[in-house]
């Protein structure tokens, strides 16, 4: 059985990924608590965002096949107040585990990105994000490394499920269920945007590391579904009503996904339509 080093297991994808790596690999998870209680899955306690690079390489064990790097910096949003933990999970410690890779003979490298750094828009500032910018710079490093070991960056957008604790649609549903106005860039139907099922990327990861596949995807549906829209199905499915503020001070953005990647490996395998995937959702009003 193929030995696997993850990072970030007990974040919301890896939640939904646990179960999966559980049935075909054994699991060494880099993590500051325990949390799971799956056969195959190790838990090794460690803090990355207080530990030195010795400290987190003496824990990998040796025989280590791949690394999968689902963390993230949960300061994510407290710029610059939080900047040397944002760049330190986002890039330091990802690239001591590559430097590590290289010099352990580990085969694959596999690294969570955002699909936020694709937004589409006139206005260059909706771009200019400290923490989509450390992900975008590790990006154009570890594809230089492609040659000498098997590279996969993997992108998500806006991830939803129903053991979401954060994130959009989480945002939104607490914002709903008080009540408040949800803001609109650009226009009435404000930005248009690419959801994604947590599940469907966790099977998705599980099916391309199983089948020893290394590419650059985008994890997201065809179709896309717009604030208002998303916001308006939450609601309905809550029992609540939306109202909403246009901001004409911002342009409306969209993302821009390429799937070809995905037709090209997995030819029936599909992300399941955003408005699918909001029906079964089960939405609390707490």
């Amino acid at each position: 059985m193929r030995k696997i080093l993850v990072t970030g297991l007990t974040g919301h994808l890896g939640k939904n990924l646990a179960k999966n790596l559980n049935k075909y690999f054994y699991i060494y998870s880099l993590q500051r608590r325990t949390y799971f209680n799956y056969k195959n899955i190790k838990e090794i306690k460690c803090d990355l965002g207080k530990e030195s690079e010795k400290e987190i390489i003496k824990k990998i064990p040796r025989g280590i096949d791949t690394i999968l790097y689902l963390a993230q910096s949960e300061h994510y949003k407290n710029f610059p107040e939080k900047n040397e933990d944002i760049f330190k999970i986002n890039l330091q410690i990802p690239f001591w585990l590559l430097q590590y890779s290289l010099r352990n003979n580990v085969k694959k490298f596999l690294y969570t990105s955002t699909g936020e750094i694709k937004f589409s828009t006139k206005k260059k500032i909706r771009n200019n994000n400290f923490y989509q910018n450390t992900k975008l710079s590790f990006e154009k490093i570890i594809s230089n490394f492609d040659k000498y070991i098997g590279v996969s960056i993997l992108r998500m957008f806006y991830l939803y499920s129903n053991i979401e604790n954060n994130g959009l649609v989480n945002s939104l549903c607490k914002k709903i269920n008080n009540n408040q106005k949800i803001t609109l860039n650009g226009s009435k139907d404000g930005d248009l945007i690419h959801i994604t099922h947590a599940e469907d990327c966790a099977n998705f990861i599980t099916h391309i590391m199983r089948k020893n596949i290394s590419d650059f995807f985008d994890l997201a549906p065809e179709r896309r579904i717009s604030i208002r829209r998303l916001s308006e199905n939450i609601a309905k499915k809550m029992n609540k009503n939306v109202e909403f503020i246009i901001n004409k001070k911002e342009e409306t953005s969209e993302t821009k996904v390429n799937l070809d990647k995905i037709r090209k490996y997995t030819r029936r395998y599909k992300f399941r339509d955003p408005e699918i995937g909001l029906k079964e959702l089960y939405l609390s009003d707490n």
